[in-house]
């Protein structure tokens, strides 16, 4: 049968009299846990408290530990009992600033401005941790905190917390990875946080968060421009479903976002993604993009949902592939949009409602249309 957790006047004997780190820190574990279970007498809380003040100052650490520990979850810690833990050595207030309710906002506030990058880090790691404790985390803790709170799913954290975080620590390894791998990040936020992160989390960002389409078009041509003619060509063609089907089930798989790939001439991302819009194998998507009739290209393109538009810019963007090939120089995506733009400009039937190509207009119209190539004379 189970011994019934109690406070007896040995234990308290125990804990004054006793030499021995180890069993003062049994002890305190013994004491706490039958404060726990919260059957004493208003006497024996009135002793627990005492006992714990004891406890306390113990120059033992492992005391001190062990009495947190124990205590980290319980409401009816005395305040000032809670609040002296939590000011001690990291390892004993590590529990006390991660879990326990005892202390409010106030005294987190009070303890992130005076406290080690630990206990800062503890602070940041609570479960439900408000939006005002969050926001002085971002405004004023070490870069150690500020990534624990970006990776605190739990914690409420306002948009201008994650812009002080941006700015602060933006270029913090630690932070980027946890902001881009929140469930949610404002759209602002994720939009800023592009230009500072590596190729792999834009991509992460540009599959898993909300943006506007201007800014997810020029992340998927910044993560397939390594696809151009290079070695990693067939490494890259390797990866590309996997892309692809992220971008589909998380929804970023647009009409827009394949045309405007396709306008600087990325084909393999156009074939992989009419594949799976289509549900059709690759190669039977390959023969009907370039069926030369094109009538296996309106098929496809109709099979899709897709519009004329789109149907007449693709039309237009593998008549020039087939004029001009990359030849492997350092421009060929510049020159073959220049040529793009070009065609469209002069060939693009008026009955057609201009702002549908309002964006492609603007991107590629940066790209000048005079070049002394040879390979651009028609």
């Amino acid at each position: 049968m189970a011994e019934k957790p109690g406070l007896t006047k040995a234990d308290v004997h125990k804990l004054l009299q006793d030499h021995s780190g180890q069993s003062r820190a049994g002890t305190a574990a013994k004491l706490a846990k039958a404060f726990n279970a919260t059957n004493f007498r208003p006497e024996e809380q009135a002793i627990a408290g005492d006992i714990f003040r004891i406890m306390m100052r113990d120059a033992e650490q492992l005391v001190r530990q062990a009495l947190a520990e124990n205590l980290k979850n319980n409401p009816n810690v005395p305040r000032d009992v809670a609040l002296s833990l939590a000011a001690d050595a990291d390892a004993v207030s590590a529990p006390i600033l991660e879990f326990s309710t005892v202390l409010n906002d106030a005294d987190l506030i009070e303890l992130l401005g005076s406290g080690s990058p630990a206990k800062q880090t503890a602070i940041a790691r609570r479960a439900g941790l408000s939006a005002d404790v969050a926001r002085t985390i971002a405004s004023s803790a070490g870069v150690d905190a500020v990534a624990t709170l970006m990776g605190n799913e739990k914690a409420a954290v306002s948009d201008d917390a994650f812009d002080t975080a941006l700015t602060r620590f933006g270029e913090a390894a630690p932070v980027q990875d946890a902001m881009v791998h929140r469930g949610h990040l404002p759209i602002g936020v994720a939009e800023k946080l592009v230009v500072l992160v590596s190729e792999s989390l834009r991509e992460h960002l540009m599959v898993h968060h909300d943006m506007s389409a201007d800014l997810a078009t020029d992340l998927l041509l910044q993560v397939r421009e390594r696809a151009t003619v290079s070695l990693a060509l067939s490494s890259a063609r390797e990866e590309l479903p996997q892309l692809i089907k992220r971008l589909h089930r998380n929804g970023r798989l647009t009409h827009g976002i394949i045309l405007r790939a396709l306008c600087t001439g990325d084909f393999d991302f156009f074939e992989c993604a009419m594949a799976r819009l289509a549900r059709i194998p690759a190669a039977n998507v390959y023969r009907l993009i370039y069926d030369k009739g094109g009538l296996g290209l309106a098929r496809l393109i109709e099979h899709c949902g897709m519009s004329e538009e789109f149907r007449f810019i693709a039309q237009t963007a593998i008549e020039v592939s087939r004029e001009l090939q990359y030849d492997g120089r350092t421009n060929d995506r510049e020159r073959f949009a220049a040529r793009m733009i070009e065609r469209i400009l002069t060939s693009f039937p008026s009955e057609f409602e201009d702002n549908s190509l309002e964006y492609l207009f603007g991107k590629l119209s940066k790209i000048p249309l005079s070049t002394t190539d040879a390979s651009m004379q028609a």
